[in-house]
């Protein structure tokens, strides 16, 4: 069925699902009523996907594919008869929400939203230069994607960081916006952690666990302090992990000595992050690859003191509101993390701040701003096409 003139339809592919972060990512743009009248919303995923992603706004049509179950039939679906898919559809603007870039059915334009770094960070691409496997997957998904990304009718990236760099990386990109990521409800503290008065001991760090995450260089610096200090300081590390990635972090853990006073959860349940954050007394990040960062904006959300990475779109989101430090050198980290546990004014005001720019942070809004970028693609395409 044809729309009327002044309606649109997009349709959104959200594939087989992936990371906790694409997770809420689409769980913050689908699950809010904020998309603009006039936009007609349809999302095309796995039968898995719907149940991971919880309540969406009434308005979303959702259309399972069973051929979206495991990875190798899903390539070929989406191979041999995705295209035909969306033809039949007949959607105004197709919106690939994980940033991974698939096919372009003819005559629809591609919207992406880019949330992966390493295609474009070449510092950080070669750190996974010694796994075969990884290298060779990551190298085929970084060409395909330099070379598609100037195809898409727009790109949306969640910080001016992650712009510049990938403008600068690939010529061509034609159109871009940047929408900054939200943060859920179920975050917002009325008031910074209730330990933020005491001596901090307990410090988090939520992220899955690989190569430019770097938490085997938080271990070292959580033993610097300590023994610099004499400071029972207790790390909490939350969070799945990759091959690689874990064998870098075991082989410190054994070698520092770290399981007295390291704590390795593995994934958590997303359900009882903010009763984990509520307990903590400092978060610290340490990534050096990040368009942006929702686990950083749920930290900070939460009223915690935060040490953070200096790299990448990190500071756009933390401003500042923490203590900075390079998250290659172990000593940084210590000296940051220090700074915060030695001057309780200080983490008060850093938490405060924290807690103020994340409210500036929300889903609805961060929607609304994508139906608009996508309303505005499929009308100028549909324009062009009538002049």
């Amino acid at each position: 069925m044809r729309l009327p003139q002044d309606m649109i339809h997009a349709l959104c592919y959200g594939g087989r699902g992936g990371s906790g972060g694409y997770i809420r990512y689409l769980n913050g743009v689908l699950g809010t009523p904020a998309g603009p009248s006039g936009v007609r919303v349809s999302l095309v995923c796995s039968p898995s996907l719907p149940e991971e992603l919880g309540p969406l706004d009434p308005a979303v049509r959702v259309i399972t594919v069973p051929s979206l179950k495991n990875a190798i039939s899903a390539q070929l679906w989406e191979r041999m008869q995705f295209s035909r898919f969306v033809r039949e559809l007949r959607p105004d603007v197709l919106f690939y929400a994980s940033g991974s870039l698939g096919s372009f059915p003819g005559g629809v334009p591609v919207v992406a939203a880019c949330h992966n770094l390493l295609y474009f960070d070449d510092k950080e691409y070669r750190k996974y230069r010694y796994s075969k496997v990884w290298w060779r997957n990551l190298r085929r998904m970084r060409s395909r994607h330099r070379a598609l990304y100037p195809k898409a009718a727009g790109i949306i990236f969640s910080s001016p960081y992650s712009q510049e760099l990938a403008v600068r990386q690939v010529p061509g990109i034609r159109r871009w916006t940047v929408i900054p990521n939200g943060v859920e409800a179920d975050f917002l503290a009325d008031s910074p952690t209730p330990t933020i008065d005491r001596p901090p001991r307990n410090l988090l760090y939520v992220s899955t666990v690989n190569m430019y995450k770097h938490q085997w260089n938080v271990v070292k610096a959580i033993k610097q302090l300590r023994e610099s200090t004499g400071v029972d300081y207790q790390l909490w590390l939350a969070g799945s992990a990759d091959e690689l990635g874990r064998r870098a972090l075991q082989r410190v853990l054994e070698r520092e000595r770290a399981s007295t006073f390291t704590h390795w959860m593995g994934e958590v349940s997303h359900d009882t992050m903010p009763s984990l954050h509520r307990k903590a007394d400092i978060f610290v990040f340490a990534s050096s690859c990040e368009a942006s960062s929702i686990t950083l904006l749920e930290a900070m959300a939460s009223g915690l003191p935060v040490a953070c990475s200096n790299r990448t779109g990190l500071p756009d989101v933390l401003r500042d509101a923490g203590e900075y430090f390079d998250p290659e050198d172990s000593t940084q980290i210590a000296s940051a993390v220090a700074r915060l546990c030695a001057d309780g004014v200080m983490r008060r005001q850093c938490a405060e701040r924290a807690m103020r720019y994340a409210r500036q942070h929300t889903w609805s809004r961060c929607a609304e701003k994508t139906f608009d970028f996508l309303r505005d693609v499929a009308v100028s395409t549909r324009e062009n096409r009538t002049t």
